[in-house]
């Protein structure tokens, strides 16, 4: 045989199992074919609907349903959303609680008005990132990663002046002494 027949009966057996291909196809057609109506009345018959759900997760997929939207799709740029709201409200430290108490403790009698208490949260947490930036920067030097109590009680030293450093120290060292012994009255060993 030569070489020209050869490639003419190549094309002939490929061109009848494209044949095959296409007559399979049209064979399995009308079997998978079905009128969207008929689809769109299965969906909407109350028999598929559960009567009343009993989970959350019933519930939800109730509610889609409902609304037009298949179950099981969930609305994912809602719960993003939601959880960035969450975290800026956790980034917002407040400390107008403690500042209250201390005052109740120190003058019982006496009140803060809402603009006392505002400049006396941001003085706070003025001082609190100073703090914290000074121990970051002594642990670094330090060449170790973990911030202790003692990178605290240096940056105290350090940032606050005179008798106000010696009160922070004392006051922290009580602190911790209290934290370290309710720790060993309940068993824990961790610190």
């Amino acid at each position: 045989m030569s070489q020209h027949t050869k490639i003419n009966n190549s094309r002939k057996n490929a061109a009848k199992s494209q044949s095959d291909i296409t007559t399979a196809q049209e064979q399995e057609k009308p079997i998978e074919t079905l009128k969207m109506e008929d689809k769109v009345e299965d969906n909407l018959k109350p028999e598929t609907l559960p009567t009343q759900p009993e989970t959350s997760d019933e519930k939800k997929k109730l509610e889609t349903r409902k609304r037009g939207r298949p179950p099981g799709v969930i609305r994912r740029a809602v719960d993003k959303a939601k959880q960035r709201k969450k975290k800026r409200k956790n980034s917002n430290v407040a400390f107008s609680y403690y500042i209250h108490k201390v005052l109740k403790q120190v003058h019982p009698d006496c009140k803060i008005s809402a603009r006392a208490m505002s400049i006396m949260d941001s003085m706070v947490n003025d001082v609190m990132e100073m703090l914290s930036d000074q121990s970051s920067k002594l642990t670094e030097v330090a060449k170790r990663n973990t911030v202790t109590a003692r990178e605290i009680q240096t940056s105290a030293r350090l940032l606050l002046p005179g008798e106000l450093a010696k009160h922070a120290v004392s006051e922290g060292t009580k602190a911790v002494t209290k934290y370290m012994s309710s720790i060993s009255q309940s068993g824990k060993t961790t610190f």
